[in-house]
């Protein structure tokens, strides 16, 4: 599951989410960008080599919002990579979706 959740209720600032649940429905992790910004994660991909997990999105780096892709280790939830992409304005919207080619 991906999203994009209030940092407090009645707060207007968002931050990109992500969970992982098990076959049973229970809860194994979750992950969230934990930055002052207006972040939202918008669609999850699991990669074929390895199983971890890539994140499309939209997260804000030094007050201005960029498209980006965040990796995340499959068994923890553990970030181990951002990319943002965008102009210093911040004029490029969010990736809305993810989908892998044929070949991985």
């Amino acid at each position: 599951l991906t999203g994009k959740g209030l940092e407090k209720d009645g707060g207007s600032i968002t931050e990109a989410w992500a969970m992982k649940m098990n076959s049973a429905g229970g809860y194994v992790w979750h992950w969230r960008s934990n930055n002052a910004g207006n972040d939202a994660a918008n669609a999850v991909v699991q990669l074929s080599s390895g199983g971890d997990l890539l994140i499309a999105g939209w997260r804000t780096v030094n007050g201005v919002g960029h498209r980006s892709l965040t990796k995340l280790a499959h068994a923890s939830g553990t970030e181990t990579w951002t990319g943002s992409f965008g102009d210093s304005a911040g004029s490029n919207g969010a990736w809305e979706m993810i989908s892998l080619t044929s070949d991985g």
